[in-house]
């Protein structure tokens, strides 16, 4: 718990100080996912899909993000996909939309 609240006292310091630095904000991002701040981390992931909208990674956290949150699901899917559409064959990036197709015990019937 210590690493992780001190890594995201680094990342926010780092976002003040270059706030287009997009590898520090999707740290934080990171940081504020482990903490459950899902809306910060989602607001987090789209300024670094701002700067760089072919981020895979970012991409495929706020989609399994915005999965798991229910907030938007069609929207979650549209990140998953473009994710792997530009990484095709990035495994992790099929087995993250899988995980996020699982995040809903309503979409299966018992």
């Amino acid at each position: 718990r210590d690493d992780m609240e001190q890594a995201n006292k680094f990342y926010n310091k780092a976002v003040m100080h270059a706030p287009d630095l997009s590898p520090a904000r999707f740290g934080l991002a990171q940081t504020l996912i482990w903490d459950e701040k899902y809306d910060e981390a989602a607001a987090h992931l789209k300024l670094v899909l701002g700067t760089c909208s072919n981020a895979t990674d970012a991409l495929a956290a706020l989609g399994l993000l915005e999965a798991k949150t229910g907030k938007d699901r069609r929207e979650a899917f549209v990140y998953l996909k473009k994710a792997i559409d530009l990484d095709p064959f990035n495994a992790d990036l099929v087995l993250i939309e899988a995980l996020a197709l699982q995040q809903h015990e309503s979409d299966y019937p018992l």
